[in-house]
């Protein structure tokens, strides 16, 4: 299996989102489109967040309004350029986040949100009315806009540019506006002769504009944009020439001033950088409903997307959303974009609806290539073709938004469009519809019981391009023909219907209803290979029209059961039709028909199925995957999969078999589902080993294939990413259908990533990298099972060796698992990679032939090539070492190609050895292996006699290698060890192996000298020693050799240290001396501790610890302890001495009469400002013994204004406010007080009331 690609973001839908990530294994691709805006991180910088994004202004072809020229979307930004100058439109991120957060709450609705926006304009006051206009450097990929139904509006081959230029903006002056580095950027060109005085950007719309450090500050209440002062130049004989320049304010108009002027025979370029405030962060919403495969593997997607428009007013505005007020400002279109077949390019991208809301639900692309579109619309003037079936809009009744997945339905029809190959126009359009709503299962809720139920249905085409749907209606007047087998609407909420489109849409071919008396959907549709449509839905109605013969003629029971029912080409009669499922809830979702016409399908159960013997199945599951024989009356198989849990698990989503008749389905489960399923989850579903995806979070999609009768399960995955706790980025779908295509490749679409999370698994390469969208968007997934196609493919290595030769054969083989070796030797194999030994010599052509175990596809095979040679000869060899001389080792093969392996690991011809061992050679040359083997012996002595002078000793054992030989000693001693005992010369000869020795030594006995060190041990820091040695017995000293490098008998020191020396006599022999010694050092200073001033109930820790180690401390009260607490205040006196000094100091502790953490200050509570002497005055009261560092008394009246202030502790208030003294009240007090009571300062923040009295 192989992972083609996945395209988060299709980006080809307004912004172009695109989230790309590397998956290594599989083929598969996912497309994201985020619709509102990108994700823009605005802190000192405009800064574009896609790298590889290069094109941000779009053109206008008609799309939009006449005098928007071009259009760029920055974050939750929106930028229109126009002829007159630029308009902004802002949109706040947290009110759009808000909103977004409703997706994953059923209990509330992004609906109810309102979102602050802001827009504002920057005209070119006194410029040219009609400036000309250019793009430069278009994009590859271009965007289709089919809006309304009016084909003047409709544009087509859309283009993307890197920078527009507007030309004469003022006479002589050009205003151009690009990306550079990720940050926004204009520039004005002012031609030589021309002033530049003349440029007036008038702003509209904004707060205020302020002037910030030579910057500019557009204030707009939701987003700031700064623009830098602006960075002036020109370019004079090639050279940069830099001209300051500084923005001028007058009101409302900003203008550029020059203070020391420029060359005005040069143009001059004037260019600010736009800089957005702190804001970050983009919302987009682009929800995913439906994907299809294209004639050579494109994937084509569609989805919904929710799209700002041009503000019409400027300042602070609010939207919700809903059409009715809205409709001038957000479009809900239908987004559809055609991708490469590996992802890799974007080939169109297509907007199609009008004012309202479309949806599309299924996408199919007929035999020319042409994408036909099935979906719903609310507008009317969604756009047709003028040879439509129907180009008007009948509408319908308003449906609660919580009844369609939070869109805004009022009203809605069917609508079918086909697109030209290029998605530049539209071969056919029409509405399909009745006078009440069609399309949407939104009232029912026993049969809409997943998320995106209420938008189902099918498009299939047949050969002849001819389209068909299933769907579903409320219209009692939906138009049927004339011999259709149910022409009135049955009952019930809603009737399933089936009807039959030409190529370009212009005739009704045929239309039936399909339904009894109740509720009744039909959710999808194919043709079996006489034409005749096999339909698959649920209903409700006892009396469904069944036929005599089939499974079911009867209702199962509970609140739902599906159906499968078989009309003829024409839709006229009803060959078949049968009851599914269980006394408890069962719908069809899908149906599938196989090359012999058999029947499969694909859905849901609460009940209990019983699988058929011999099938693969999940007890306890509630999905099951059935087939029928063509007439509806046989059961062939039934199968049930899932969790176990007793519910069910996932939604589905697409169903195929294939040309081998394996059954492929997908679907999804989780949080999002759990409004209609509480406990709907993909944990606990089987995967198999080689799983894209082992693991699941509980919210991901589900891929699984069966083996041909459903006899056992060939592959199962998960695929999704990791969602947050609260439910951001789990994966689903907003109902429509994808599809596989018949070599089993699934083209999935997703509502990936809401929330803004970025967790889903995507490719490297593919249209655009990230998703920074602060809700959904649409993601596609093409995913290639490879099980369709038998590829023969194998190797051997190495291809060419020795008799006998045994080499592993390794299969590639892709599509099978049968497999039939033929070694050309008479023996065979159907292993998939077995090895084989060759025992001969020769030329072995080696076949795979890779089978279709039911001949279901074709086989292939391949051709092995093995040369076997004769086989080797080992050489082995012997050498002996005499005198420790190296020996050269070589291997006996001499082939420039040979490869060559010791057992030393080198790897050269040849070595060079001195040990004794076995040494291997391993020569490998044209596969064949020669292994050498060489012994080497050495015969070296290991042990041998020399001079030696042995001190105090009286004799010497002299000793010969153990391996010694025909020993012949001087002293006519032959054994291997003789005692020398005597001074003198010794002599031996002897062999070891074939080789000879002579060694000879001369031995002496000398007596060893004494020596002392003499010298002091201690002395005080700064203090010299002088050390001596001397030679006790009367021995010549040849040499002393000191510890610290020096000779001689005395040294002079002045470290610590251990010193040592060594006299060495004349006759050989030495003996050492060495003496231990300390310098006692100098004592640091005596910390201060004079004046210390503790709190009441505080003490103080006096530490002379680092005196305690070389002298002794002793207090004035007899105490000898380094370390001491004291808690009364008084003199201390201590003395620390030691040989070399004295030191003497005294703590002086002084003791604050208020405790740590005391208040002593007193506020009153009234006082009466009479002026009789007695108490007129508030103010607080300190003792004399606080120092008071800093002080702010304020008084406050009842309603927060400030009566007095004071910063002085002496100066209170006398009551008297504005020259008037206040009437009896109670006024508030704060006082801020910093003060020093002990140890350390305190600040309070103090509060009160006051009276005043008569």
């Amino acid at each position: 299996m192989d992972y083609i690609f996945t395209i988060p973001g299709s980006g080809s839908i307004k912004n172009q989102f695109n989230l790309i990530a590397l998956l290594a294994k599989f083929v598969f691709f996912l497309i994201v489109i985020l619709v509102l805006c990108h994700e823009i991180t605005y802190a000192h910088s405009v800064k574009e967040p896609h790298n590889e994004r290069e094109h941000f202004f779009r053109e206008n072809k008609g799309q939009w309004e006449d005098h928007i020229l071009f259009r760029a979307d920055f974050g939750t930004n929106i930028l229109f350029v126009e002829k007159t100058g630029i308009t902004w439109l802002q949109q706040h991120p947290d009110d759009l986040a808000e909103r977004a957060s409703c997706k994953f709450d059923p209990k509330c609705s992004f609906w109810d949100f309102p979102v602050r926006h802001f827009a504002f304009k920057k005209k070119f006051k006194g410029g040219n009315a009609d400036p000309s206009f250019v793009g430069k450097n278009e994009s590859r990929e271009y965007f289709n806009y089919f809006r309304g139904n009016d084909p003047e509006k409709w544009a087509s081959e859309v283009r993307e540019y890197q920078k527009v230029v507007l030309k004469n903006v003022y006479e002589g002056i050009d205003y151009q506006i690009y990306v550079k580095n990720g940050v926004l950027k204009y520039d004005f060109i002012v031609a030589p002769g021309i002033a530049p005085s003349v440029i007036q950007l008038e702003y509209h719309g904004l707060l205020e504009i302020e002037e910030v450090y030579e910057n500019l500050k557009l204030i707009t209440g939701i987003n700031d944009i700064f623009e830098q002062q602006p960075y002036s130049f020109q370019t004079i004989d090639k050279t940069e020439v830099y001209v300051p320049s500084r923005f001028k304010i007058q009101d409302s108009i900003v203008s550029f001033e020059f203070p020391t002027g420029y060359d005005s025979d040069h143009p001059l370029i004037v260019d600010p950088v736009l800089i957005f405030s702190t804001y970050s962060g983009s919302f987009g919403d682009n929800w995913g409903t439906t994907a299809t495969p294209g004639l050579n593997g494109e994937l084509f997607a569609g989805g919904i997307i929710f799209e700002p428009g041009y503000p019409t007013t400027t300042g602070a505005f609010q939207s919700s959303l809903q059409a009715e007020s809205f409709l001038n400002f957000v479009h809900t279109d239908m987004a559809i974009t055609q991708f490469s077949a590996d992802g890799t390019e974007r080939i169109y991208s297509t907007y199609i609806g009008g004012d309202r809301t479309e949806i599309p639900i299924s996408l199919i692309v007929n035999s020319r290539g042409e994408l036909v579109i099935f979906g719903i619309s609310t507008s009317q003037n969604y756009p047709t073709t003028a040879t439509s079936f129907q180009n008007s809009y009948r509408g319908g009744e308003p449906l609660p938004r919580g009844n369609t997945n939070e869109i805004s339905v009022n009203g809605s029809d069917l609508v079918v469009t086909v697109l030209n190959q290029a998605g530049s126009n539209l071969i056919g359009s029409t509405y399909v519809s009745g006078s009440n709503n069609d399309g949407i299962n939104a009232v029912d809720f026993q049969l809409a019981r997943n998320y995106g139920d209420q938008f189902r249905g099918e498009v299939v085409v047949d050969q002849n391009d001819n389209i068909y749907v299933a769907t579903t209606t409320t219209s009692n007047d939906f138009p049927t023909t004339a011999n259709a087998y149910q022409t009135n609407f049955g009952g019930g909420a809603f009737d399933g219907v089936v009807f039959s489109l030409n190529r370009n849409c212009s005739a009704l071919r045929f239309s039936t209803y399909l339904g009894g008396s109740n509720s009744d959907v039909a959710y999808s549709i194919k043709l079996d290979s006489e034409n005749n449509l096999i339909i698959g839905g649920g209903t409700r109605s006892q009396n469904f029209p069944t036929t005599a013969g089939v499974l079911n003629t009867n209702y199962q029971g509970g609140v739902t059961d599906g159906f499968i029912s078989k009309l003829n080409s024409n839709a006229s009669e009803l060959i078949s039709s049968t009851f599914y499922g269980t006394n408890d809830y069962d719908q069809v979702y899908f149906v599938e028909v196989d090359l012999m016409d058999r029947i499969y399908i694909f859905g849901q159960t609460r009940g209990r199925l019983t699988p058929t013997d011999g099938v693969y199945f999940n007890q306890g599951g509630r999905q099951f995957i059935s087939r029928l024989s063509n007439d509806l009356s046989e059961l062939e198989f039934q199968t049930i999969f899932g969790s176990g849990r007793g519910d069910i698990d996932i939604s589905p989503t697409a169903l195929m078999v294939d040309n081998c008749n394996r059954i492929y389905i997908s679907g999804w489960g989780g949080r999002v589902n759990r409004e209609f399923v509480p406990n709907s989850s993909t944990v606990g579903l089987s995967v198999t080993p080689d799983a894209f995806q082992q693991t699941t979070d509980g919210n991901d999609f589900y891929f699984l294939v069966l083996e041909e009768d459903a006899t056992d399960l060939i592959y199962a995955t998960y695929f999704g990413g990791i969602a947050s706790i609260d439910g951001r980025g789990a994966e689903h779908v907003d109902g429509g259908t994808s599809r596989f295509s018949r070599d089993g490749t699934i083209y999935q679409a997703v509502c990936a990533g809401c929330g803004g999370i970025n967790s889903f698994p995507t490719t490297a390469g593919v249209v655009s990298p990230n998703n920074l969208s602060g809700n959904c968007n649409l993601g596609a997934v093409k995913y290639d099972f490879e099980l369709d196609e038998i590829i023969a493919r194998a190797d051997v290595t190495p291809d060419i060796g020795c008799a006998p030769f045994t080499v592993d054969f390794r299969n590639f083989s892709t599509g099978t698992i049968d497999f039939l070796w033929d070694f050309n030797d008479g023996d065979s194999s159907n292993l998939r990679s077995p090895t084989h030994t060759f025992e001969e010599e020769g030329i072995y052509e080696v076949k795979l032939l890779a089978l279709s175990r039911n001949n279901c596809l074709e086989p292939d095979s391949i051709i092995i090539t093995v040369e076997v040679l004769a086989p080797t000869e080992s050489l082995i060899d012997t050498f002996e070492i005499c005198d420790g001389s190296p020996v050269d080792l070589s291997a006996q093969l001499d082939e420039a190609d040979a490869e060559y392996q010791w057992s030393t690991g080198e790897t050269t011809q040849s070595i060079t050895v001195i040990d004794a061992g076995t040494y291997i050679a391993i020569t490998r040359f044209e596969n064949c292996i020669y292994r050498d083997t060489f012994t080497v012996i050495n015969s070296t002595p290991t042990v041998t006699i020399r001079d030696s002078i042995a001190c105090d000793q009286s004799f010497l054992d002299l000793n010969l290698d153990p391996r010694a030989e025909d020993i012949r000693w001087n002293t006519g001693s032959t054994e291997l060890s003789i005692i020398a005992d005597e001074p003198g010369n010794y002599q031996v000869e002897y062999t070891i192996g074939g080789c000879s020795f002579f060694d000879r030594a001369f031995i002496t006995f000398p007596i060893s000298p004494e020596v002392r060190l003499l010298g002091d041990s201690l002395a005080c820091e700064g203090e010299e020693i002088v050390l001596n040695v001397i030679e006790t017995k009367g021995i010549t000293i040849e040499e002393y050799t000191w510890s610290t490098g020096e000779a001689g008998n005395a040294i002079t020191i002045s470290k610590s240290g251990t010193y040592s020396v060594v006299g060495l006599s004349d006759e050989g022999c030495d003996d050492k001396s060495e003496i231990e010694v300390f310098f006692i050092p100098q004592l640091p200073p005596i910390p201060e501790f004079l004046d210390t001033l503790i709190c009441a109930d505080g003490s103080l820790v006096v530490d002379l610890s680092i005196f305690d180690t070389f002298a002794d401390i002793e207090w004035n009260d007899g105490s000898t302890q380094p370390l001491r607490i004291f808690e009364e205040g008084g003199e201390y006196p201590f003395v620390i001495e030691n040989i070399c000094e004295r030191l003497e100091g005294e703590v002086v502790l002084d003791k604050s009469p208020f405790e740590f953490g005391e208040l002593p200050m007193y506020f009153p509570n009234a006082f009466s400002p009479n002026q009789d002497g007695i108490n007129d005055i508030f103010k607080p009261e300190f003792p004399d013994e606080l120092e008071i560092l800093s002080y702010k008394l304020q008084v406050f009246d009842r309603w927060g204004n400030k009566v007095f202030e004071s910063e002085l502790t002496e100066f209170g208030w006398d009551g008297v406010f504005d020259g008037q003294t206040m009437d009896p009240a109670v006024f508030v007090w704060i006082a801020e007080i910093e003060f020093f009571v002990c140890e350390e300062p305190q600040k309070k923040l103090l509060e009160g009331d006051i009276t005043i009295l008569k």
